[in-house]
C-alpha cells in the first residue's frame, strides 16, 4: 500500500494546475488569470544528533522529505509571470529510540518569471525564486527536560524548468535548488 502510495504521489511531482487559457489578444481583462492545483516536493535527507539514555552522543539518519502541497494562484502579466502559494497538506513526523522528530515546509510563496508568455500547446522555460519557510523540531524522551534542537528559518531558493499549457492545463517540471552555507 504504502509502495502504490509513494508512486501515486511520485507521479504528481508534475505540477499540474487548472487554469484559465489566454488568448491572442492582450487586454487589460486578460491581465491576470487565476489557477488552481497540486504539487509534489521531495527533498534530500539529512543527519541529526540526540542524547541517548546513557548520555552519549548518537547521530540518526533522516528520511528523505516528501509533501503533497495545494497551489492556489494566477498568471499575471498576459502569461509572463506566475505568482502562488503552495499549502502543505500534511506534516512528517519520526520516531525512533524515544526520539520524536518534525521537519516541514511552510506555506511558500513563489514568484517565476517566462520569457517568453504561457501559450497553448507550448512549451516555454521559466526561471523564479520563493520565500520557502523551514522547520525542524526534535524532542528527545530520553532526558528530563525533553525539548530539544528547534530551528526555524525562511530559504530564498531558485527554481527552473519548463511548463506547457493545453486546453486550460498547466504540466510543469521543475527544479529548486537551495543554497546551503556553513554555519557556526
Amino acid at each position: 500500500m504504502k509502495n502504490s502510495l509513494i508512486t501515486l504521489l511520485s507521479i504528481l511531482c508534475f505540477n499540474l494546475a487548472n487554469a484559465q487559457v489566454y488568448t491572442e489578444k492582450q487586454t487589460r481583462h486578460r491581465f491576470a488569470q487565476m489557477h488552481l492545483g497540486l504539487d509534489y516536493q521531495t527533498n534530500f535527507s539529512g543527519t541529526t544528533t540526540f542524547q541517548n539514555a546513557q548520555g552519549q552522543l548518537e547521530t540518526k539518519d533522516l528520511q528523505s522529505l516528501s509533501n503533497a502541497r495545494f497551489l492556489i494562484g494566477g498568471t499575471h502579466f498576459w502569461g509572463h509571470a506566475d505568482f502562488y502559494v503552495a499549502i502543505p497538506l500534511y506534516n512528517q513526523k519520526m520516531m525512533a529510540d524515544d526520539l520524536e522528530i518534525n521537519y516541514s515546509t511552510g506555506i511558500e510563496t513563489v514568484f517565476k518569471y517566462y520569457p517568453w508568455r504561457i501559450e497553448n500547446h507550448k512549451i516555454r522555460p521559466f526561471i523564479g525564486t520563493s520565500l520557502a519557510p523551514f522547520y525542524f523540531r526534535q524532542i528527545n524522551n530520553n532526558l528530563h527536560f525533553p525539548n530539544g534542537a528547534y530551528l526555524s528559518r525562511v530559504k530564498l531558493p531558485l527554481t527552473s524548468g519548463f511548463t506547457f499549457n493545453h486546453k486550460s492545463h498547466l504540466l510543469e517540471v521543475g527544479l529548486t535548488y537551495n543554497y546551503a552555507n556553513q554555519e557556526a
